[in-house]
């Protein structure tokens, strides 16, 4: 019936521009997606060195908590001592 049929159409139409506005949309994503020119080991030895740079600064960040720690265990109120039970 042509009620059925103006439904489909318009449908159709929702679908097309649905459809187009995600294929802008990739159209937009595609360069930063495309391989770059860089190759498997320059990646490789680029995402080691970013490891072993995270390492490092998760190493400092540790020794830095472990200290300032250390150094708010000694610090106590004056006159205040621990009961022994």
């Amino acid at each position: 019936t042509e009620g059925t049929i103006a439904s489909e159409k318009k449908e159709l139409d929702l679908t097309q521009q649905e459809l187009d506005a995600a294929l802008a949309y990739f159209d937009k994503l595609k360069p930063s997606c495309v391989d770059a020119g860089v190759s498997y080991e320059d990646r490789v030895a680029r995402r080691k060195e970013e490891i072993e740079s995270l390492q490092e600064a998760l190493r400092i960040l540790e020794s830095e908590t472990a200290l300032v720690q250390r150094g708010a265990s000694s610090r106590r109120l004056r006159g205040v001592r621990r009961h022994v039970v």
